[in-house]
């Protein structure tokens, strides 16, 4: 649940902070907007009708058809490897560590030296925008 959409995301076992763009936090405040589910202890994208939890079977089976669709048969788990890859991208993009770390929410730069080292050591050096780097 996000604390008036200011970067603040509390989960069940307590909150982070995390940096949203702008662009993601307009569109979370369109959902909030449209949702009839804004009760503290409801679920952010949970089914329109119920509020309930999608089932990870649901969104397991739809990346598996995205994928299928892209032509990728390698396995990929659906959306850990997503969070990877987007974390890569913004070093690899030249994001600071300092702002690498606030938008993955970790509480420590040992994890987050992880995505540094994949994205390769010029990283730093290369001042482009994450968008950037999902277009060329």
């Amino acid at each position: 649940m996000a604390d008036d959409l200011n970067g603040v995301v509390h989960a069940r076992k307590g909150s982070c902070s995390i940096a949203l763009s702008p662009e993601l936090g307009d569109e979370l405040a369109e959902h909030y907007r449209r949702t009839a589910f804004k009760g503290e202890a409801e679920f952010v994208f949970c089914h329109p009708e119920r509020g309930t939890r999608y089932s990870e079977k649901t969104w397991a089976e739809r990346f598996q058809a995205a994928r299928e669709a892209a032509g990728i048969s390698d396995y990929v788990r659906p959306f850990h490897d997503l969070r990877h890859t987007a974390l890569t991208n913004e070093a690899a993009a030249g994001s600071s560590p300092i702002a690498l770390m606030a938008k993955a929410g970790h509480s420590d730069m040992k994890t987050t030296r992880i995505y540094l080292r994949l994205a390769g050591p010029s990283s730093a050096m290369r001042p482009k925008r994450s968008n950037d780097v999902c277009w060329e």
